[in-house]
């Protein structure tokens, strides 16, 4: 019994994991409040859950804010480009909901294969500026060809946002179950599940430091 509550056993351990998930997803809801500031909020999400599959994420709230306040001009205008292209895609979407004939298909077709692969990109742009201090055109470069040339992992964590949503939106149940779920922990929860797939793509692309002289 006295190993069971130890600081270092595995319930223990879990437990504060899974406090600092709620703490970190609160965060992520009360900053993403505005809406504006979803993109400052997502990086910082990020920020901290590829800190936590790493075990180097100190204190939550500190590396938080402090990833929120340094990355919020860029985050703010990669949000705003994020929701103008989506604008742009669902107006094309409803323009061609009643259009007829084969160009009309391969358009929506082609709508549709714009919409996913801009859902690909996402699962890298907000992370890449949480994990690398580069330009919004580097960012968005780099989130391009991380996507593309990481195809079953993009897909795989593309699927499971997606999967997310779908199986929310199943019954009245699944809606009230998953919005308890999410605001409890479920974007930290999903977050943590990408990061641990996403370290092992975005560290490799970190410069190397320069060996210790000493």
């Amino acid at each position: 019994m006295t190993k069971l509550f130890n600081f270092e056993s595995p319930l223990i351990r879990f437990l504060s994991r899974l406090g600092d998930l709620m703490i970190l997803n609160l965060l992520f809801l009360l900053t993403s409040v505005p809406l504006v500031t979803i993109g400052a909020s997502w990086t910082a999400l990020y920020c901290v859950t590829l800190k936590m599959v790493r075990e180097e994420e100190g204190s939550i709230p500190g590396s938080f804010f402090r990833s929120f306040r340094q990355n919020f001009r860029q985050a703010t205008l990669l949000w705003l480009g994020v929701l103008a292209l989506a604008a742009l895609l669902v107006l094309d979407l409803w323009v061609l909901r009643e259009a007829a004939g084969s160009p009309a298909e391969i358009l929506r077709s082609c709508v549709l294969l714009l919409g996913v692969l801009l859902l690909m990109v996402l699962q890298y742009l907000f992370p890449g500026l949480a994990r690398f201090d580069a330009s919004i055109k580097d960012t968005v470069r780099n989130a391009c060809l991380l996507a593309l040339g990481n195809l079953p992992k993009t897909a795989l964590m593309t699927a499971a946002s997606l999967g997310a949503v779908y199986l929310s939106c199943l019954s009245n149940l699944t809606i009230s179950v998953s919005m308890a779920l999410f605001l409890l922990l479920g974007f930290s929860l999903l977050a943590l599940g990408n990061s641990a797939i996403l370290v092992k793509l975005l560290d490799p692309c970190l410069p190397k430091q320069p060996p210790d002289p000493s």
